[in-house]
C-alpha cells in the first residue's frame, strides 16, 4: 500500500520517464548510489521524491532516496554533466545567507556539482499541482520524439500560465524557480 500522495510521486517519476523512453528507476531501487552511479553522466535528471531545507545546517539539506537522505554535501561530491536537474520535491530551492554573501544550501550545490540548469522549488509544494506542473513543463519543452521544441525558460513560463489558470493561489503554481542556463 502506497499513500495517496506516494502514489503521485511515483506517478511522476514514471510519466516523465516514460516521456523520454527510459526505465524509470523507482522506490527501493532509488538510492545514493545509483544517483552517484547513473546521474553523474546523465544529460537530464528528474528526481521527485520528497526533499527539506535545514536551516540550522543548510548543507545537511536534502532529498530523500531509499537509503536515507542524500544531502548537499553528497551532491557536492558528484560531477554532474546534466543540462538539467529537476528536483521534483519541497524545499529544494531554499538557501541561507551566510557571511560574505555566500549562499548555502541544496541549489548551490546541485549547480557546483556541475548542473548547467536547476529547476527547484522555493517552499513545501503541493503533491497533485507538482505533478501537473512537472508534466507541463516537459510537454512544452520537449515534442513526443523527445526533440527539444522550446528553451527551458519559455517552457517554465507556459507550465506556470497554464497551472495558474487552473489555481488561484499562487502556492499552487508558483513554488518553482529555474536556474542556471535558461536555454
Amino acid at each position: 500500500y502506497a499513500p495517496p500522495q506516494e502514489k503521485l510521486i511515483l506517478a511522476e517519476a514514471e510519466k516523465v520517464a516514460a516521456y523520454f523512453d527510459v526505465p524509470p528507476i523507482l522506490s527501493d531501487n532509488a538510492t545514493g548510489s545509483v544517483l552517484r552511479e547513473q546521474g553523474q553522466s546523465a544529460r537530464l535528471l528528474h528526481l521527485s521524491c520528497h526533499g527539506a531545507f535545514d536551516e540550522e545546517d543548510p548543507l545537511s539539506s536534502g532529498i530523500a532516496l531509499a537509503d536515507g537522505k542524500f544531502s548537499a554535501r553528497d551532491w557536492l561530491q558528484l560531477g554532474l554533466q546534466a543540462d538539467l536537474v529537476t528536483l521534483s520535491a519541497c524545499q529544494t530551492g531554499i538557501s541561507k545567507l551566510r557571511p560574505g554573501d555566500d549562499l548555502v544550501g541544496l541549489m548551490r550545490a546541485v549547480l557546483f556539482a556541475g548542473a548547467s540548469s536547476l529547476l527547484t522549488s522555493l517552499w513545501s509544494v503541493d503533491v497533485r499541482s507538482t505533478h501537473d506542473w512537472m508534466l507541463k513543463f516537459y510537454e512544452n519543452i520537449w515534442s513526443d520524439g523527445r526533440q527539444k521544441i522550446a528553451n527551458k525558460v519559455d517552457a517554465f513560463k507556459q507550465a506556470t500560465l497554464e497551472l495558474q489558470n487552473e489555481y488561484e493561489d499562487p502556492y499552487f503554481w508558483a513554488p518553482f524557480i529555474l536556474v542556471g542556463n535558461f536555454q
